[in-house]
């Protein structure tokens, strides 16, 4: 996925890159894009809901950076994005998504990647998107 997405599309921040990975992981293992995403055997969002109740869950600045997200345990912050993408590609498609993605390089801050974001997603902010998807768990 990280090959043909980076080739065709472009190599976004990690958050979106490991995100748009583990949104389809499910498939690669079953042959198909209906339900959860799964991680370590299982469902992908089991394993984030364990995380909030344990109180686990990062906040969405402690993930959104390259270097932030590669600091916190991959068994936290690979799960979270890949449920985070695949919101995003359950509520609005791939179009605004594939747009972020042409848009942000992989080294942006998180000033750019919140107006990339943005600019993207229709002037609706990261944050509520991340909100929004905190509700949905």
């Amino acid at each position: 996925m990280h090959a043909l997405v980076s080739a065709e599309v472009g190599a976004p921040p990690a958050l979106f890159n490991e995100g748009i990975a583990v949104a389809h992981h499910g498939a690669s293992i079953v042959g198909s894009f209906d339900g959860d995403p799964l991680w370590n055997g299982g469902s992908a969002r089991d394993h984030v809901r364990a995380l909030r109740s344990a109180g686990e869950l990062p906040d969405l600045s402690d993930v959104l950076g390259n270097a932030d997200f590669q600091a916190l345990d991959p068994n936290v912050t690979y799960p979270v994005a890949g449920l985070f993408v695949r919101y995003l590609l359950d509520e609005e498609g791939a179009a605004p998504l594939l747009t972020f993605v042409a848009s942000c390089p992989r080294d942006a801050n998180g000033a750019t990647i919140r107006a990339r974001f943005r600019e993207a997603y229709g002037g609706v902010e990261l944050d509520a998107w991340w909100e929004g998807w905190l509700a949905a768990l």
